[in-house]
């Protein structure tokens, strides 16, 4: 859901934070403004506050395969391998059809 005050978060970068961190504190049990307030602050690179800012909407909606896709793509992108590996598992647990997907894929990669 997007926020009724979308058209108040001014411009440039702090406008667009001030707004979201609005929303993530006006519904701080919506899974989704947190997600998105750790977006903006991965963009502003501050990764490890980013990535607890996922694990916060994760511990409000564990079951929404997105949060732990995009938890996954950064942890690869800070070389967190294992950590990463993790992560996609979890979000293969949620949605069997892109677990069947990747694993023909992955078997197709020549080793």
């Amino acid at each position: 859901m997007v926020p009724t005050f979308a058209g108040s978060f001014g411009s440039g970068d702090s406008g667009c934070r001030n707004g979201i961190q609005k929303w993530a504190e006006i519904e701080p049990d919506n899974s989704e403004a947190l997600y998105y307030l750790a977006f903006f602050i991965w963009y502003r690179d501050d990764c490890d506050d980013a990535i607890d800012e996922l694990d916060d909407a994760i511990e409000i909606n564990s079951k929404v395969e997105k949060y732990y896709l995009t938890k996954a793509i950064w942890l690869h992108n800070l070389e967190e391998y294992e950590d990463a590996i993790v992560e996609c598992k979890k979000c293969l647990a949620l949605n069997q059809i892109i677990g069947c997907v990747l694993t023909k894929l992955l078997l197709t990669i020549p080793t």
